[in-house]
């Protein structure tokens, strides 16, 4: 598949545009006054292994199911199409 420029600079303008937002948005939540309390969590994907921190919660369980089954449809689309 050969992409043509236009796509190319699409692919190269949609991270950067992504990022700037999710600046924004730290920015924004920076701003608002009051105590905070974070709470998170998060997954590492390194290959097909997900690395998973922060499981005090049922978020974490949940989000770990979640990996866990995009994990098995990805690895039944790859074998959909080596076949």
């Amino acid at each position: 598949m050969i992409l043509s420029v236009q796509d190319v600079i699409v692919l190269m303008i949609i991270p950067f545009i992504l990022f700037l937002i999710g600046v924004l948005l730290i920015f924004l939540s920076l701003a608002r006054e009051g105590t905070r309390e974070v709470k998170g969590g998060g997954v590492i994907l390194i290959g097909p292994i997900p690395i998973i921190f922060s499981l005090k919660n049922i978020k974490g369980i949940i989000l770990s199911t979640l990996i866990l089954v995009l994990l098995i449809l990805i690895l039944i689309k790859l074998l959909a199409t080596v076949r």
